[in-house]
């Protein structure tokens, strides 16, 4: 399943977000009860983008061409000018595979998803503490690549080019942290037992196509800032202490994300068509 966004970018019933998948509109919003669903964003009539905004927030989703108007579950309840015998719940929205876990958003188009539940429940208990479905999304920015989504992801992810290109991230994050610098094997572990004692879990998880892990930062450092200082004055959801490093985590080919203790950043990839990728 791919990373679509975050709970709190729609807290409340009936507020929306909108994405692509390649060609493909899709529609994520919070209904009536709180739950989250996820629709193909095409009107069951004639195929018209129901939701036509980035984000928003309404009652009713209501096709712009001729205003069938449909429920936050995607119950189709008005059209005009059909016929008594017309079947209205024969034309619902079509789903969207989603599931969701620690605040994060996640959907599939195939019929048939990929199991989740080895993934979902295993990074929940790293990124609860942090709080992320009731956080303020403080910023959003878009960088369209010139490449496939697959390698956009991998170029990312091997950070041999970060001590040359990242000068300001490496000012705060251990330089090696797979433990092949000397003493780092000793500090990482040193870090873990003492987030544990905190109720942090941080220990290396990773499956096929997914790793989880909570990193400390250099001496001295809580955040991933300038100076190291915390660029927040409060922490995120329950977290214990400014001093909890970093949650690490990446979901191929579709995500990679940092977690501090003050704020995080979360990265999607969406593929445009093979040599695009909307970053």
């Amino acid at each position: 399943m791919d990373f679509a966004g975050v709970e709190c970018e729609i807290p409340d019933p009936g507020d929306y977000f909108t994405l692509a998948i390649g060609p493909t509109p899709i529609l994520v919003l919070r209904d009536q009860t709180g739950a989250i669903q996820a629709f193909f964003n095409t009107c069951r009539h004639r195929g018209s983008k129901i939701c036509l905004a980035e984000k928003g927030a309404v009652r009713r989703l209501v096709c712009p061409y001729h205003q069938w108007t449909y429920d936050l579950t995607g119950q189709l309840v008005h059209t005009g000018r059909m016929h008594e015998e017309f079947e209205r719940t024969a034309y619902a929205l079509r789903r969207v595979n989603v599931r969701t876990t620690g605040g994060t958003i996640y959907i599939c188009l195939a019929g048939e998803p990929p199991d989740f539940d080895v993934y979902g429940p295993l990074i929940e208990p790293y990124l609860v503490p942090h709080g992320l479905g009731n956080a303020k999304l403080a910023h959003e920015t878009h960088v369209v690549v010139k490449g496939n989504w697959k390698l956009v992801m991998e170029n990312s992810r091997e950070c041999f080019h970060c001590p040359a290109r990242h000068h300001e991230l490496m000012q705060t994050f251990l330089h090696d942290y797979n433990f092949e610098e000397p003493g780092n094997d000793q500090v990482v572990h040193s870090f873990w037992e003492k987030c544990s004692s905190l109720g942090l879990v941080s220990e290396n998880r990773e499956g096929d196509d997914f790793r989880i892990i909570r990193l400390p930062l250099r001496k001295g450092a809580v955040s991933s800032t300038m100076d190291g200082k915390s660029a927040v004055s409060r922490r995120l959801g329950t977290m214990p202490t400014n001093d909890a490093g970093s949650v690490r985590w990446v979901h191929f080919p579709s995500t990679f994300n940092h977690a501090f203790a003050d704020y995080a950043v979360l990265v999607r990839m969406l593929p445009l068509g093979p040599q695009e990728t909307l970053f």
